[in-house]
C-alpha cells in the first residue's frame, strides 16, 4: 500500500513539472507537448465532470481526431498558399513557417518567453 502512495504520488509530481511549462514557446518535441496537452484535458475534465474512465478514454479519441483532422486542413491551406506564391516568395514563407514551428523559447529575453504567451 505504502508503495502504491510513493508510485502516486512521484506520477502527481511529475505531471505537475511537465505542465508547469507553458508548451507555446517550441522547446521540446510537438508530440510529446501535443500529448501533455490532452492528458491535462483529459485530467482536468475527468475532475470536473467526474468522468468514468470509458468517457474519459472515448474523449481522449476525439480530442487526437480533432487533432488530425485540424492539421489536415492546415496542410491543404498551405499547399493553397504556395500555390499562389512565385518561388522566391513560397521559399521565404516556408521558412518563415518552419522558423515559427520550431521557435525556441528564450527565457532571458522577455520578447521571446512562453511566460509571457
Amino acid at each position: 500500500m505504502v508503495k502504491k502512495i510513493v508510485i502516486l504520488m512521484l506520477i502527481i509530481g511529475m505531471s505537475q513539472s511537465l505542465q508547469a511549462h507553458c508548451g507555446t514557446c517550441g522547446t521540446g518535441s510537438k508530440s510529446v507537448k501535443s500529448h501533455i496537452k490532452t492528458e491535462s484535458k483529459i485530467e482536468k475534465l475527468t475532475k470536473e465532470l467526474s468522468l468514468t474512465k470509458e468517457q474519459a478514454i472515448e474523449i481522449e479519441k476525439l480530442l487526437n481526431s480533432k487533432k488530425l483532422e485540424i492539421k489536415s486542413v492546415e496542410e491543404k491551406y498551405q499547399v493553397k498558399i504556395n500555390s499562389i506564391l512565385n518561388e522566391e516568395q513560397a521559399k521565404t514563407y516556408s521558412e518563415k513557417m518552419e522558423n515559427r514551428n520550431n521557435k525556441k523559447c528564450d527565457h532571458s529575453s522577455s520578447k521571446n518567453c512562453c511566460n509571457n504567451s
